[in-house]
């Protein structure tokens, strides 16, 4: 592989499995990635609509022009058609704040008027509450907005000289371009977050399938720690008892068996590596069967004899016929192999080592005891072992023990529910 060509597991985000759809349109991808060049360009066009409607429109269509009663008023006039198109640029942000200022021509100046004064200004303003807060606070505000102008028209048309042929018209107007822009925002801002909803739904599923994967590649990480440490000890274990006694005997047919005893551990142990390797290079959920047979090839009579080769004093006691799952009798296998794997490590000194299995009834139970450990004495290994077998007789919902007695022995013991093989298992 060259140094180049780096495969880093994990490093993609969940965001980076999401395969969405882009958006239809070029001039609508133009305007979503540049939108602050979108408010500049709603501005300009309200502000020329305003211009429109307020100075060129009467020219064309009445033949008269708009003359404003005196400076005070221009002034007042230019002043408002510049905050309410202006005040468009912060519509994102703080839509409530600018459908307020854009609106505030309609109580604030006649309603003859006041509808060419703030122009389509209202009516984005409305679009944007509905699109970036809500379609309740959208519908909220056009019914504010509408009777503030109403009651505003009323009294400008009962304490002024406006006629209500020119204040009606203008507050109908006001309220149908309100009404057009909560519409439609209600629809955009509807599809808008009902959108990002299936993509915040799709990024959580995304990392959930990430943790899903995390968690089962760390629970075969440590089972296929579990077993490669039941091998390994166990198999060494043995090895070095018989090697031992091989070294420490003058018998030559002794020192020739304990040899045989070592080869053939060592090649059993091999096996079983050779089987956990082929394993890990099947895809997962296949032959899941099948890859546990040659596992329980040897059976905890084979172990048994193994340690009274290597100088064990094991006595064997079972009730009952062995039954079970593949996965129960190989749990029932490493028990008794860890067992007495922990006597030749740890006890080398017992007098009597005795295994217990019971089938009988509704569970499968099975025990190593020894006198070759105190009760004070310090534990002498890393605890792996024992915790494997936990976590092995805790997947298959049993209880695991392991401990000193109150006799001043050393007990393991464990039991789990009995099950039967599924229909086609062995198949």
């Amino acid at each position: 592989m060259t140094e180049g060509a780096k495969i880093v597991l994990g490093s993609a985000s969940a965001e980076d499995d999401l395969r969405l759809p882009r958006a239809p349109g070029v001039i609508r991808a133009f305007w979503a990635r540049h939108p602050r060049l979108a408010d500049v360009a709603l501005v300009i066009i309200t502000l020329l609509f305003i211009i429109t409607l307020l100075f060129v429109g009467p020219t064309f269509i009445l033949g008269q022009v708009f003359e404003p009663p005196g400076p005070a008023v221009s002034a007042l006039i230019l002043v408002l058609m510049l905050i309410t198109a202006l005040c468009l640029l912060w519509r994102r942000r703080h839509p409530l704040i600018v459908l307020a200022v854009a609106a505030s021509p309609l109580v604030l100046t006649s309603p003859d008027i006041s509808g060419a004064i703030v122009g389509l200004a209202p009516t984005f303003a409305i679009y944007a509450v509905a699109v970036y807060r809500s379609n309740r606070a959208a519908l909220w505000a056009l019914g504010i907005t509408v009777a503030a102008n109403a009651a505003v028209a009323t009294a400008w048309m009962v304490f002024s000289s406006v006629p209500a042929g020119e204040g009606i018209p203008g507050v109908v107007g006001n309220a149908t371009m309100l009404l057009v822009g909560t519409l439609v925002g209600t629809n955009v801002g509807s599809r808008k977050r009902y959108v990002e909803a299936l993509i915040d739904r799709s990024r959580q599923l995304a990392r959930e399938r990430d943790q899903q994967a995390e968690l089962a590649a760390a629970a075969e990480r440590t089972r296929i720690a579990r077993e490669m440490h039941d091998i390994v000890s166990h198999s060494l274990a043995v090895v070095v008892t018989l090697a031992e006694g091989a070294h420490a005997t003058h018998d030559a047919s002794s020192a020739k068996q304990a040899n045989r005893a070592i080869a053939d551990t060592a090649r059993d142990a091999l096996d079983q590596m050779r089987v956990m390797l082929g394993v890990l290079r099947e895809a997962p959920g296949t032959h899941e069967h099948s890859d546990r047979m040659p596992l329980l090839g040897s059976t905890p009579e084979d172990i048994i004899k193994t340690a009274v080769a290597a100088g064990v004093p094991v006595s064997y006691t079972v009730k009952g016929a062995p039954s079970g799952t593949d996965l129960q009798r190989l749990a029932v296998r490493r028990i008794v192999q860890e067992g007495l794997t922990n006597v030749m490590r740890y006890a080398p000194d017992a007098t009597w080592v005795r295994v217990e299995s019971d089938y009988t009834g509704d569970t499968i139970s099975v025990s190593i005891g020894n006198d070759g450990v105190k009760a004070a004495a310090p534990s002498l290994g890393s605890g792996l072992g024992l915790q494997g077998l936990a976590e092995r007789v805790a997947a298959l919902g049993g209880e695991f023990e392991a401990g000193p007695t109150p006799a001043g022995h050393w007990r393991l013991s464990a039991q789990f529910p009995k099950q039967t093989e599924p229909e086609g298992a062995s198949a």
